[in-house]
């Protein structure tokens, strides 16, 4: 199972994370291996047993609410896609990919009530999207898509308007991550 793992696009996934060992190693356990589960029964499942909450549970306390997406937006925060179920695009197959963006962009769109046309791919590293990925953000008509290269935008980047670096909020000293410690 390591040596799946530790070759080809999982090898470098997850690398720039600043996060525990066993963090990373359930991330890639998730997302490369159990492609092929039910992996919202397995975090249920595995939520139950080991953290005494339910997956909808620590959901709630982790992410946002529509309420919270509805209040950053009329703020004037600009709200993008990042896929229906946060599953590494680069795995999937077309169909799956197209489905994964546009139901993503039908909620957020209907919660926001306004056009949502940029994207930022789940888990955001080269490894987690290919052409294919970008040849379906152009058919929905997606004006951009970020990745995780961390660094400040140039004119030059907009010529690739589908891999445009941004800064992962998980590297920045005031936006780490709460880490779940085993």
């Amino acid at each position: 199972i390591w040596g799946k793992l530790n070759s080809g696009a999982a090898s470098s996934a997850y690398s720039k994370h600043k996060d525990l060992e066993i963090n990373i190693k359930i991330k890639k356990i998730i997302n490369y291996l159990f492609t092929d589960f039910d992996l919202t029964q397995l975090l249920d499942i595995t939520s139950h047993r080991f953290l005494s909450s339910s997956l909808s549970q620590i959901s709630a306390s982790w992410y946002l609410t529509e309420e919270d997406v509805k209040t950053i937006s009329k703020a004037g925060m600009k709200i993008g896609s990042h896929a229906s179920t946060h599953r590494l695009l680069s795995l999937l197959d077309r169909e799956e990919v197209y489905l994964e963006l546009l139901e993503s962009r039908s909620i957020l769109e209907s919660i926001v009530d306004a056009k949502v046309d940029e994207f930022c791919y789940p888990y955001g590293g080269s490894h987690s999207y290919n052409s294919s990925v970008k040849e379906i953000l152009v058919q929905l008509k997606y004006s951009v898509a970020h990745d995780v290269n961390p660094r400040k935008i140039s004119k030059l980047d907009f010529q690739n308007r589908y891999s445009l670096p941004r800064f992962n909020c998980n590297e920045l000293p005031f936006g780490t991550a709460h880490s779940l410690k085993i």
